[in-house]
């Protein structure tokens, strides 16, 4: 899946109109390959431009991923839950 522009707002499950990328746009690429019937999930965000405050958020979520990642690789026990409200709280954070 391929979003970018105004379309990184839709849903997984939209199926929003083609767009021609513009210069600023926020492009984001989500691959979910499967291997032996697991699916995994990789992710990346591009800007296209040099705007300061998209490269910031760019910045941000690679930031927010890595530290969420490393959190939950130390939990023992976690609840779906559990897990959402740190998501939420990286996301204020950041």
């Amino acid at each position: 899946m391929v979003r970018a522009g105004i379309n990184t707002l839709e849903p997984y499950t939209a199926d929003p109109e083609n767009l021609i990328l513009q210069d600023g746009d926020i492009v984001f690429f989500d691959f979910h390959p499967v291997f032996n019937g697991w699916e995994a999930d990789l992710g990346r965000t591009y800007v296209l431009g040099n705007d300061p405050l998209k490269q910031k958020i760019k910045a941000d979520i690679q930031a927010a991923w890595l530290e969420g990642n490393e959190w939950y690789w130390k939990q023992n026990s976690l609840t779906g839950a559990k897990f959402f409200e740190y998501a939420v709280s990286l996301a204020n954070k950041y």
